[in-house]
């Protein structure tokens, strides 16, 4: 079928269909992976100290910057690339696929190796000589996180949604099982070890799960790098890179100003239990958007115009109404959430509000992103992620010595709304453009 003009469209049940399908499977695979995790933080919360478990959570936070530097932006690169060009040369992903995984191995060890040789400065800078012991136990996890989350953006490229849900439930039931073990026998360092085999344990199983899935769709995995292969990963994986380091180090500097407070791990342990309960707020709409960027890639590739704008409006309209309703309960019901985690928790009632409030701007900002992304307007993702960590920064910077933990989670809060502002005009031109072309 042809649209007016000319230009090719997707059949709209064809279309449901695979939207429904990888939705589902990553539905399932989040609800089982968060499900988990969230018991895991709760009992974790239990058996550590809030000092404990903020020391936890700032090694968490930071070994994930680092990983995501580690990444060089290959995650989101691959997604793209392999799914616009899988519709016509497969032999092409194939070689996108290979790169990606090697540059990621490979950086991923480097930075890894660099962690472990200067934990003693990297402690230094965030504080606290006791983190020494345990970034370097932590220290394996960043190459781990680079080669994961490579892999994954991979699978979703190919559309492989029910083996991305797998792997996110395996990887959320090792890690939590093992931290769990581990706080239990060696308190914090034992917390630390634990969730660094499971994240190594969940690359092994996620390059593993790449492997046979490209065998099954008939994609030869190529170790030869080409001049094909580097250019469009570089093209999208730098700006990628440059998105994700604004970001995470917006949100790891403002629990570092958090952490010198008085009392400072404890207003991060409080952020941090807040921040895993949006996580629970967010579960549906996190696992419905990985859906998205390889599904609008290769609907404006294959120059199904119609498809893409009807799937784009749905979705931001049906993760609006996901959001709200359970961020709302979720507040109604505050002071038993977190009861849960112990008496230590009852005082941050505010933080807890603010970043529910939080979840339907980080919703819409990761649709915002992905159209951005498919519609090759990346260096307005790219700016909109930069005002997003100049927000968090500066009005961290001003709120956390008077407001603490709530402090950060306005500011927090803050830029998501400044991010989404930031993507509405260019993403609104580029589908004029497109509706004009229909």
């Amino acid at each position: 079928m042809t649209d007016n003009g000319g230009l090719l469209h997707e059949d709209s049940g064809r279309l449901r269909r695979r939207f429904l399908w990888g939705a589902t499977w990553l539905l399932a695979g989040s609800a089982a992976g968060r499900l988990i995790g969230l018991i895991g933080t709760v009992v974790v919360t239990r058996l550590l100290l809030p000092r404990g478990f903020g020391q936890l959570s700032l090694i968490q936070i930071w070994v994930a910057f680092l990983a995501g530097v580690a990444g060089l932006g290959m995650n989101v690169a691959i997604t793209k690339t392999a799914a616009a060009a899988r519709a016509t040369n497969l032999s092409q992903v194939g070689r996108l696929i290979g790169l990606a995984i090697r540059i990621s191995a490979l950086c991923g060890g480097i930075v890894a190796i660099l962690v472990l040789f200067f934990r003693g400065p990297l402690a230094e800078m965030l504080g606290d000589d006791e983190l020494v012991e345990r970034l370097g136990l932590a220290s394996l996890a960043v190459a781990a996180g680079a080669i994961s989350s490579v892999a994954l953006g991979a699978l979703s490229g190919l559309e492989a949604f029910r083996p991305v849900a797998i792997v996110t439930s395996v990887r959320s039931v090792i890690s939590a099982a093992l931290m769990v073990i581990g706080a239990s026998w060696l308190g914090v360092s034992g917390a630390v070890a634990g969730w660094m085999i499971g994240e190594c344990v969940a690359a092994v199983y996620s390059v593993l799960a790449l492997t046979r899935c490209c065998h099954r769709l008939g994609v030869p995995m190529s170790r030869a790098g080409t001049r094909d292969a580097w250019g469009p990963l570089w093209r999208i994986g730098i700006p990628a890179l440059a998105a994700n380091v604004a970001v995470v180090f917006g949100l790891a500097l403002g629990q570092r100003l958090l952490a010198e407070q008085p009392l400072g791990y404890q207003h991060v342990a409080e952020f941090n239990l807040a921040y895993r309960w949006s996580l629970v707020v967010l579960f549906i709409p996190a696992s419905i958007t990985p859906v998205l960027l390889p599904l609008l890639s290769n609907l404006r590739a294959t120059r199904a115009y119609n498809s893409f704008v009807r799937l784009l409006r749905t979705n931001l309209w049906l993760t609006t109404m996901l959001t709200a309703l359970p961020a709302g309960i979720l507040v109604a019901f505050r002071e038993v959430v977190l009861g849960l985690s112990g008496s230590s928790y009852e005082s941050s009632s505010a933080t807890f509000v603010l970043l529910m409030l939080a979840t339907v701007p980080t919703a819409l900002n990761s649709i915002l992103s992905n159209a951005a992304l498919s519609l090759d307007a990346v260096r307005a993702w790219l700016v909109s992620d930069v005002a997003l960590a100049v927000t968090v920064i500066g009005l961290g910077w001003v709120l956390i010595p008077r407001d603490q933990s709530a402090g950060l989670a306005l500011a927090y809060a803050s830029g998501y709304v400044v991010t989404c502002i930031a993507l509405v005009l260019p993403i609104r031109t580029r589908v004029q453009a497109l509706e004009a072309a229909r």
